[in-house]
């Protein structure tokens, strides 16, 4: 945000980056709306969404490890990673089709991260529900993001136009409250299956002495 030269939808010529005016799309674009270049913010962009992919695809990868418990658990910690997988695919497609050069196939990456997650919160919140082993709260967790995700959604599908000075705010502040939401939600989620490991490791241990 620090570097990126200026510029919003509805207004070529702002200086900078406007927190609640910008989306984090702008970030990724080769160049801003006046054609000044952009290379340094789409770096920093590009290499930070699709860690955040990949991140996400490993999460979810091995995260159907705590759920072998019952059949049902098995089948929901699947089908729930696949759509986690389905996420991080999401956002290093999101990463690689810069807005102002590939608008068509940068939304619909957009549309397939977002919807793809919301599935996989909803599947695990059951999954974790289910699972006695692993602590409900958890899931509560997962089902206040998946409020705001859910919220998210239907801004972008029924909410004010992101291209008229009205929507512009709604629609990039919506998305900033959804990006750093799932931040937070998913840092809790990672220290939640790292105690959860890490308290398995020890019951292992006691079992063997």
């Amino acid at each position: 945000m620090s570097v990126y030269p200026g510029g919003i939808v509805t207004d070529h010529y702002s200086v900078g980056y406007d927190f609640f005016k910008n989306y984090f799309s702008d970030l990724g674009r080769t160049h801003n709306f006046l054609g000044t270049s952009n290379f340094t913010s789409m770096l920093i962009f590009m290499t930070m969404v699709t860690l955040i992919g990949l991140a996400t695809i490993f999460y979810y990868i091995t995260t159907p490890y705590f759920f072998s418990n019952t059949q049902l658990c098995r089948k929901l910690s699947v089908y729930g990673s696949i759509m986690g997988f389905i996420t991080g695919i999401g956002y290093i497609g999101i990463a690689f089709t810069p807005a102002d050069l590939l608008l068509p196939m940068h939304l619909v990456f957009v549309q397939i991260a977002f919807n793809s997650f919301f599935v996989a919160v909803i599947l695990y919140s059951i999954a974790i529900y289910k699972n006695p082993v692993y602590p409900n709260f958890y899931a509560y967790v997962y089902l206040m993001y998946a409020l705001v995700l859910g919220c998210y959604i239907l801004i972008m599908l029924f909410g004010p136009s992101g291209r008229t000075p009205e929507g512009i705010g709604i629609q990039a502040s919506s998305q900033k409250m959804v990006v750093y939401s799932q931040i937070l939600c998913m840092m809790i989620q990672a220290y939640g299956s790292w105690m959860l490991n890490n308290k398995i490791d020890k019951d292992r241990a006691t079992f063997v002495e």
